[in-house]
């Protein structure tokens, strides 16, 4: 019975000194994968990013059109534009617009009122871009003039449009024009 004693305290030896003998070697992988990234620290997450440029403010009919640029390879770091619009001394923000567009329509303004616009880009961290250019706009109304028909296929207009430049607009129309063949009834 002594000799079953000794052989189960070696047994319990050798597996104790093959559970630290693990220890040793696989606790310090643990720290070596378990630290993150490898590489030298850097915050360009939180780097300011690139204003947009380029910014253009078009008066179409019941819209103001806001066109800009934006850089597609810097598109991937940033999160969306902000539109801010002023119609006095005050910048309010509107609706945020996706990265991938590089247009807004706004349709909350009046005739005769200026309005101005500046964007700036947001990245995925929240830190916004400088601003971009203002661009001021001040919607007029078109104004009718002159309605003439110089000939039975043609039709020519003039009106007074929002840079108050008369312009011209001449319609030729073609093929013959029966009452009722346009889908609407006679």
């Amino acid at each position: 019975m002594h000799h079953i004693k000794v052989s189960i305290k070696a047994e319990v030896r050798k597996s104790y000194g093959y559970i630290i003998f693990l220890s040793l070697l696989i606790v310090p992988l643990f720290f070596l994968t378990a630290c993150g990234k490898k590489g030298d620290p850097t915050l360009k997450e939180f780097e300011k990013p690139v204003a947009p440029s380029s910014l253009k403010a078009v008066h179409r009919e019941e819209k103001l059109v806001l066109l800009w640029n934006y850089p597609k390879e810097k598109e991937t770091a940033i999160e969306d534009f902000i539109i801010l619009k002023s119609s006095g001394s005050e910048f309010v923000k509107l609706p945020p617009v996706e990265k991938s567009k590089h247009t807004y329509e706004d349709t909350d303004f009046k005739t005769g009122i200026t309005y101005s616009y500046k964007i700036v880009a947001r990245n995925l961290k929240g830190v916004n871009s400088s601003d971009s250019d203002l661009v001021v706009v001040s919607p007029l109304p078109y104004h009718l003039l002159r309605l003439t028909f110089p000939s039975l296929s043609r039709a020519v207009f003039c009106c007074l449009g929002g840079s108050l430049l008369k312009r011209v607009f001449s319609i030729t129309f073609s093929g013959a024009l029966r009452r009722g063949n346009t889908g609407y009834p006679p």
